[in-house]
């Protein structure tokens, strides 16, 4: 799962950074994920960047190994089950314009 977005004003990356990896790691620990990425800041000076529709400067990765597993994450989430509300609450509090893209292999 791609995460696209923006920190909120006032929020360092460095902030935003340990929330991920607090919150991957969670998952990890779970078993809802199989691993978690670092932060990573978009390139837009270069051609190699088309996409014109989006304007967030940082992104993340999430992998799942299926879509069983992403789905258990998801209803884990909706849950609102702590500590995972915590977490998960304290990650998305730091972020904006989020947008998230999923892919399967094929």
């Amino acid at each position: 799962m791609l995460s696209c977005f923006d920190l909120r004003p006032g929020v360092s990356l460095a902030e935003c950074q340990k929330s991920f990896l607090q919150y991957g790691e969670y998952m990890v620990d779970l078993g809802l994920v199989d691993s978690s990425d670092p932060i990573g800041q978009r390139d837009t000076d270069t051609i190699l960047d088309t996409d014109e529709g989006r304007t967030q400067q940082y992104f993340q990765l999430m992998h799942f190994t299926d879509k069983d597993q992403s789905e258990r994450a998801v209803a884990y989430i909706k849950s609102m089950q702590e500590p995972g509300k915590s977490i998960h609450q304290q990650l998305y509090a730091k972020l904006e314009n989020m947008v998230f893209v999923c892919w399967a292999d094929i």
